[in-house]
């Protein structure tokens, strides 16, 4: 059970295999959804409270991961029915849906089983909601930086300091904090071929919040990935939960 982000609605999953939506003023609940395999796992609601994300099994019985838009009722899948997929997480810019998926193949020869297992198979992928969203891991050209010489500065402390910095902006920054979450919009054609694969080695991950230029995610402790840097930061021993 989770509140939407505008608080106006509670989303819950229950034994009967639904999802309901129910209105935090009236009461009144909507089911939106049945599954008749399974429960619904790893419900994720858009910042715009626009969105649903979750996951429900093919008819292999690999997990796919899918969206639902609450005002048309309509479902988009985002990944194929090939791999296992799943916890999927709206970026807070609302730019992409991430999740994680078992797509690394790495098979050991068991001695006692006498075949080939796997293990550690999971992955961190971002899929890119619109089709302008460029993806966050593409190469960036060398950036060179030249100081821009400031003449309005001298002239300034002559005059008394009226250059100077002064309270104005405080209420600017403070408007900004409580700006509306960004709209989360989604083209469905070629949905499944803007997905891409987190450089990092295979894997259990899970936990995932992103504000759109980092994602932290449990694997091992908590981490974050810079998508500026391209690096892997390793922040606390504990879980996402706990940190």
């Amino acid at each position: 059970i989770q509140w939407t982000p505008d608080g106006k609605w509670l989303i819950y999953t229950d034994r009967k295999n639904r999802l309901v939506r129910v209105d935090a003023v009236t009461a009144a609940k909507e089911v939106l959804l049945t599954c008749p395999e399974q429960e619904f796992w790893s419900v994720a609601v858009s910042p715009d409270s626009r969105w649903l994300s979750y996951t429900r099994p093919a008819a292999n019985q690999m997990s796919v991961v899918y969206l639902y838009e609450l005002a048309t009722k309509r479902e988009i899948a985002v990944t194929e029915r090939w791999y296992n997929s799943d916890l999927p997480a709206f970026s807070q810019d609302g730019k992409y849906l991430i999740f994680s998926a078992d797509r690394d193949f790495n098979p050991n020869y068991g001695r006692l089983e006498w075949n080939h297992i796997y293990n550690r198979m999971g992955g961190i992928y971002i899929a890119m909601l619109q089709a302008s969203t460029p993806s966050p891991l593409l190469p960036r050209d060398t950036e060179v930086k030249v100081a821009a010489r400031d003449e309005a500065a001298p002239q300034a402390a002559a005059k008394g300091g009226k250059g100077q910095a002064t309270g104005k902006g405080q209420g600017k920054e403070a408007a900004d904090s409580k700006k509306a979450p960004a709209e989360v919009k989604v083209d469905a054609e070629g949905l499944t071929a803007r997905i891409v694969k987190l450089p990092l080695s295979a894997g259990y991950y899970s936990n995932f919040y992103c504000d759109g230029k980092h994602l932290w995610y449990s694997s091992g402790g908590t981490k974050v990935y810079d998508f500026e840097s391209r690096e892997e930061t390793k922040v606390c021993d504990a879980p996402m939960s706990v940190c």
